[in-house]
Formats: structure tokens, C-alpha cells, sequence
């Protein structure tokens, strides 16, 4: 049975400016990436649901989230899997099921919003083809993208080069996102890196629209350089993992730490992998930091924050003397655009996506698998300390074209067809 968890009173007003529509968001976990969008929808006066297997307390004002349990929930499906790939089948045949359930209680949207990496919307076109179908495209997986090579040498790779031709796993979640894109109206990738690995044909019709962030709470005037008697070197992360550089960071720090006896280091972000790769044999990367840095005797001017709250993951933005985002070529974080939005001086993987929202005339890129990295940049920062206040400035005034407006326009104009 399809659980109604938290089922919120949402009305549908209609306004001048917009026809109230009903509007379905598939996603297995309550926002992701439909943060920003589902707030916008109901902001505009649509009647906006959302189905998901997890939420883990999350709600949106005026949101009907609608959590799948037993059969169709997300226990249910781990037990039942072993592969990404299996996941997806599984989970196709539980959203299936949820739908036909939804349609047979005489729900019938407007438009459905689907991420097509998890096989949420194989079902649309048969259940509701007069329905408009937006499809979500986060990543397309392939052996000839840049996040392989780059892997090869890396220290710990995660995303090895496949000998095999096709199999069932990246193959075969590349053939299911392809079908449900077949039956979509309307396709959408946020970035153009992102777009740029599907196929041809599907590239063709892709529109890419940025998810955006919102630029006036971030965004602040930019102060002189920072004179205090501590420089904090910031690094900020959803999970401590491989494909973030969170290893290659720690590995840098102690020739930064015993030139610099000013600088303090700050890691915000939660010890967990969400994009794959091993654990170490501590147990995770963030046990073998605390592990390293203590045997070299630097722990006490490392800080693990933990996950901040949005107010002070902005102040502790605005607090750091310089910032540090690493990334494998995967998909760019959101704290990318946010940190620049804050105006830190930003030091960055010289990478694709990273290089779609910076260049080295805002901040400093650099190839974190070549050991030095840093301490190279931090250097630089020391004996020019002029480029701290222009680079800062650049990056601030360049992030205004990610302001989220500007996208949910962008989406305006898809929804409303």
C-alpha cells in the first residue's frame, strides 16, 4: 500500500499571473533536487504533489508528500537488491504500482516532474499520456567521460573503466534512463557539463537549466582583506569521500599547517560516501582524518563542524579566509555557487564543472591527484595578498547569472507550455 506520511493541507489558488495546475514530483528521496522547484510551484499557486521512499523528517509548506511503505517502500527495496541497476528495475515496478494507485483514487496531473536516474517514471506515458512529462537527467553513465580517465590516476578510484561492452549495471541504468526519456516531453540537465555526456540524439532536445541558489541570502558586500590573527581555510561537503577529494585534502595539510602557524583548517559536512567508493580500513575517510591528523599531531588545529544549519553555514562562509572545493569531473555541488556567492576566495579542482561556473581569473584551480596543491596556492594568497579582494570580487559578480529566479523562469516556461 502507498503510505500517506505526513500528508500536508495544500490549497490551489489561482492568481493573474497563473493557471493552478497539478503538478507530480518523482524522486526516491523528499527534496533532492526539487528543493528550490516544489517551493517555487507552490509560491505560483499549483497543486504540488511529491513521491518519495525517504524524507527523513523533511516537509515543504503546501507540498502533499506522499511516502511509499511495505512492498513499495525503501527497506523493501534494499532487501530485495544487491545492484544500482537492480534498484532501479525494483524500483520502477514499486513507483508503477504507486501510480496506478494514485490514478485508480482519480488523481490526474498536469505536468510530472521526474528524476530519470532511478526509474521513477517508466510508467508516465502508459498511465497518463496527456499529461506534460519533464525529464530530469542528473547524470548519463559512459566509459569515454573524463571521470574515468581521471580516475586512473587517482589514489583511491572509484569510477573504473568497464572492458566489458555492456553489462547490467551502468549500461543498463543508461538503457532505463533512456527509455523514460524517450516518453518525455520535455528534457532538462542543469549544467552543460551534465548534458554533454548523454547521447547525441537525446543531447539534442536537452535543455540545460541551472538549479540556481538564491543569491540575495547568500550574497553580501565584500570586506577588506581579512586582517585578524586567524585565517580559518575552510572545506565544505555533503559526505567526506573520494569523488569530493576529501582524502587529498588531509594529505595536504600538514606542510600547510607547520608553514602557517595562523591558519586554522574548518570541515563542515556529515562523515558518510554518497557517491561511491571504498571505506578505509578505519571505517570511513572521516575516522581515517582524525586518525592521520592526530599521528601527525595537527587535530587540535583541524575542526570537524559537522552538518550546519543554512544561517551558519552562510556565516561560516562569510568567516573563511580561504575556501577549498574539490571535485572529481562528476556533478558540481550547490556549496560551489554558494561559497562564491558569499564571496570567499575560492581554490578549486581544475575539472569540467568546476570550470562552467570558475576560471583562474576568479579563483585558483588545480589538479588536487598532484601532491602540493595546496600549499602552492596558499603561498601565492600569502605574497599577493591584492588578488585576495579582485578574485573574491569576480566570483561574486559572476555567480549572479545562477540566481534562482532567473531558473525557475527557465522552468516557468517548460511547465507552462
Amino acid at each position: 500500500m502507498v503510505g500517506l506520511d505526513g500528508l500536508l493541507d495544500c490549497g490551489c489558488h489561482r492568481n493573474e499571473y497563473t493557471q493552478c495546475m497539478k503538478v507530480l514530483i518523482l524522486h526516491p528521496n523528499f527534496p533532492a533536487q526539487f528543493r528550490e522547484r516544489a517551493f517555487w510551484l507552490v509560491r505560483q499557486g499549483h497543486d504540488v504533489t511529491f513521491l518519495c521512499q525517504t524524507h527523513y523528517g523533511r516537509k515543504i509548506d503546501g507540498v502533499k508528500r506522499i511516502t511509499l511503505k511495505g512492498d513499495l517502500g525503501h527497506e523493501r527495496l534494499k532487501a530485495a537488491t544487491r545492484s544500482a541497476y537492480d534498484e532501479a528495475v525494483h524500483r520502477s515496478a514499486q513507483y508503477r504500482a504507486a501510480l496506478q494507485q494514485l490514478k485508480a483514487n482519480d488523481y490526474t496531473p498536469d505536468v510530472v516532474i521526474s528524476h530519470t536516474g532511478w526509474g521513477c517514471g517508466l510508467a508516465l506515458a502508459d498511465l497518463w499520456p496527456h499529461a506534460h512529462r519533464i525529464g530530469y537527467v542528473e547524470w548519463w553513465f559512459q566509459s569515454t567521460s573524463s571521470l574515468t580517465t581521471f580516475n586512473e590516476g587517482c589514489r583511491w578510484p572509484v569510477f573504473k573503466r568497464s572492458n566489458k561492452k555492456w553489462s547490467p549495471g551502468n549500461g543498463g541504468r543508461n538503457a532505463l534512463i533512456l527509455q523514460e526519456l524517450e516518453n518525455c516531453d520535455t528534457v532538462i540537465s542543469p549544467t552543460h557539463w551534465q548534458r554533454a555526456q548523454l547521447p547525441r540524439t537525446i543531447r539534442r532536445r536537452c535543455i540545460v537549466i541551472p538549479d540556481g541558489i538564491e543569491i540575495n541570502y547568500f550574497r553580501r558586500t565584500i570586506p577588506s582583506p581579512d586582517i585578524s590573527d586567524i585565517k580559518y581555510l575552510t572545506y565544505g561537503t555533503r559526505g567526506m569521500e573520494v569523488v569530493r577529494g576529501f582524502p587529498e585534502f588531509i594529505l595536504e595539510l600538514p606542510s600547510v599547517l607547520a608553514q602557517y602557524e595562523d591558519i586554522v583548517v574548518q570541515i563542515a559536512g556529515e562523515d558518510e560516501i554518497n557517491y561511491g567508493g571504498k571505506q578505509p580500513l578505519e571505517g570511513s575517510w572521516g575516522k581515517w582524518a582524525i586518525k592521520y591528523l592526530k599521528e601527525a599531531g595537527l587535530d587540535h588545529r583541524v575542526q570537524f563542524l559537522g552538518r550546519l544549519s543554512r544561517h551558519n553555514y552562510r556565516d561560516w562562509l562569510y568567516r573563511s579566509w580561504c575556501h577549498v572545493y574539490l571535485t572529481q569531473p562528476y556533478v558540481a555541488s550547490w556549496s560551489l555557487l554558494e561559497s562564491m556567492a558569499c564571496g570567499a576566495l575560492l581554490v578549486a579542482s581544475d575539472v569540467e564543472p568546476v570550470r562552467e561556473f570558475v576560471t583562474n581569473y576568479e579563483g585558483f584551480l588545480v589538479d588536487h591527484r598532484q601532491p602540493g596543491w595546496l600549499h602552492a596556492k596558499i603561498e601565492q594568497i600569502y605574497l599577493n595578498q591584492e588578488v585576495f579582494i579582485s578574485l573574491r570580487k569576480r566570483l561574486a559578480e559572476k555567480v549572479l547569472a545562477y540566481d534562482i529566479s532567473a531558473s525557475n523562469l527557465l522552468w516557468q516556461s517548460c511547465i507552462c507550455h
